[in-house]
């Protein structure tokens, strides 16, 4: 966050008071992308273009999507106190703000527009639960072995974020819904929200993500460009490495990132699947992997995205350290490729329970994309579980049959659902792009 977000935030405030939907949707659009600019100065954003209301319908109409797209406006006290704390000392974990209304945008195939303002000012007024709050809740390790009360966090969420558009979403489930979030909207599993019917939303919908507009665009654009030019799929496969040490300020020995005990089963399966031999353990390092993910069109990576402000480096890819570097692939070092591929995975994500921002998530997905790639399959949290395994496996099978990726996502996320239903095991994936 910054105080041109603010501003920005501000003048939507002012324009939806005066019932300037549209022009309130194009400067949320400005807002992200300035937000980019301030928090990732060493990528080049300069390709990526301004929106004005009739250009994001027809960007809609031929992405053939429903675009869902939202803004957190909040309470100017909470932000200036949270800007002053921006860097937390010991002690103020807790300092965090409270939004008190969510602009939620939904633009239709047919180029339909439509607007809906939350008031969530009741919300932690009296209830005294904020939205941060109920997402930080379905990150802490004390709120997840209870599911009947995970299920009520994700139920809360759905009234909030879905409900008030519900009436303008497609009914059939392989049409597709592309959510633009914002903020720590961003590590928030959508496809797991729950209905009053006690339906996850992912059951009735394939959802995919994109940070903005503009990058729904540039996606868009490196999808048209494969679809001509790449003729068959080529793959590049990632797991397990020796994890990097990460220096973290007044720390005297360096944090080393957990070893993935499922890793190798993930990984191996993968390779089968695929009928591959794939780099692991200590011979995944930087230099080794850099020229191999430019030549081909489908890269999997068994190992984290740090997903917080970990040593600093939020959105880096955890590979194995070498002589020449610490073992971190960084969104700025991502961006200035030139790769080719159709989808990224990175399979694990690291953060603090406690850490609900989405700048990481940001700042990989960007990267990727500004990069060349059409979609990100991201994990939004550690699952150390065979149902990891299942999940990418039946993932991939159902891209092998069918080459679009968020239905792909969809089917694998059911099956493993079935045999294991807390969300924690099933939801833990967005995708990202296009």
């Amino acid at each position: 966050m910054n105080i041109y977000s603010d501003i920005y935030r501000s003048f939507q405030r002012v324009l939806m008071n005066q019932k300037r939907c549209n022009i309130a949707l194009e400067i949320a659009e400005q807002s992200k992308m300035k937000t980019f600019q301030e928090s990732c100065s060493l990528i080049n954003y300069s390709h990526l273009t301004t929106f004005n209301h009739h250009k994001m319908q027809e960007l809609i109409k031929g992405v053939k999507t429903t675009l869902v797209y939202y803004s957190v406006l909040y309470d100017e006290n909470q932000f200036y106190r949270f800007h002053r704390f921006h860097r937390l000392p010991k002690g103020e974990n807790n300092v965090y703000f409270y939004p008190t209304e969510i602009l939620i945008w939904v633009i239709k195939p047919t180029g339909e527009t439509y607007c809906e303002q939350v008031d969530l000012t009741h919300f932690w007024q009296e209830e005294m639960l904020s939205l941060g709050g109920l997402i930080r809740q379905l990150n802490e390790e004390k709120n997840q072995e209870d599911l009947e009360e995970y299920q009520q966090n994700l139920s809360n969420l759905y009234k909030l974020l879905i409900k008030p558009i519900a009436q303008y979403l497609p009914t059939n489930p392989e049409e597709i819904i592309t959510i633009c979030p914002q903020d720590f909207l961003y590590l928030l599993p959508f496809s797991a929200l729950i209905n009053e019917r006690g339906e996850s939303l992912i059951e009735n919908h394939s959802l995919i993500t994109i940070p903005s507009l503009s990058l729904l665009e540039l996606a868009y654009n490196n999808q048209l460009y494969h679809q001509e030019n790449l003729t068959k799929s080529s793959y590049f496969l990632m797991g397990n490495p020796s994890m990097p040490h990460i220096w973290l300020a007044e720390e005297k020995y360096p944090f080393i990132l957990p070893n993935l005990i499922e890793g190798e089963a993930e990984i191996n399966t993968i390779s089968a699947l695929f009928n591959l031999t794939s780099i692991q353990g200590s011979y995944a390092t930087k230099n080794q992997i850099i020229e191999q993910i430019k030549r081909a069109n489908i890269l999997h990576f068994t190992t984290y995205s740090l997903l917080s402000e970990l040593g600093g480096f939020p959105g880096a890819i955890a590979l194995s350290p070498s002589m020449e570097d610490q073992g971190l692939l960084t969104p700025e070092e991502v961006a200035k490729l030139k790769l080719k591929g159709s989808l990224v995975t990175i399979s694990h994500g690291y953060r603090k329970s406690s850490y609900i921002w989405g700048n990481s998530v940001e700042k990989i997905v960007t990267a990727f994309i500004l990069a060349g790639m059409e979609n990100i399959l991201l994990a939004l949290w550690q699952n150390d579980h065979p149902a990891n395994t299942l999940l990418l496996k039946e993932f991939y099978q159902n891209l092998q049959q069918n080459d679009q990726k968020a239905k792909a996502l969809r089917q694998a996320m059911l099956t493993v659902k079935k045999a294991y239903p807390h969300p924690l095991n099933w939801a833990y994936f967005s995708l990202f792009g296009i």
